[in-house]
């Protein structure tokens, strides 16, 4: 196993690209994609989507010489196929990129995993100011 990257990243939307460093963004719709979480679009590009619509996401990619065992620690389990053409490719979300080396060219198998999806979408609690938390009563006085 070689480990690609490893870091944080800040998704905006909910989503992650691989694609190539010099290339476009993808053109890549969410609509027929079949598991719902990776797509593969054109030429060496990966959609992965998050749990989280925006902050910072823990994402580690790896290549595998052979197909690694299935880890049932993952909730979420999903494969797409991509061809890679240039060994020169970007982990991006908006403005956000880091490059990564592809060990080899030619087809391979992504495997995405994810834990705790459904902890992105719950609404994050904003903290009240002593002023805003101060309960106001019907004469309009503080409480």
């Amino acid at each position: 196993m070689i480990e690609l990257f490893a870091c944080d990243i800040d998704v905006h939307y909910g989503f992650v690209h691989l694609r190539e460093e010099d290339g476009d963004w993808p053109e890549l719709s969410r609509e027929g994609r079949e598991n719902g979480l990776l797509e593969h679009g054109p030429a060496d590009a990966l959609a992965m989507t998050t749990g989280l619509h925006t902050g910072a996401v823990p994402l580690r990619v790896e290549w595998h010489p052979v197909e690694p065992p299935f880890d049932d620690a993952w909730q979420d389990v999903v494969e797409a196929s991509v061809e890679l053409t240039t060994p020169h490719l970007l982990i991006a979300s908006f403005d956000d990129g880091e490059p990564v080396s592809a060990p080899h060219l030619g087809w391979h198998r992504a495997r995405y995993v994810a834990s705790e999806m459904d902890a992105g979408a719950r609404p994050t609690p904003v903290p009240r100011s002593p002023l805003t938390a101060r309960r106001r009563t019907p004469g309009g006085r503080a409480a």
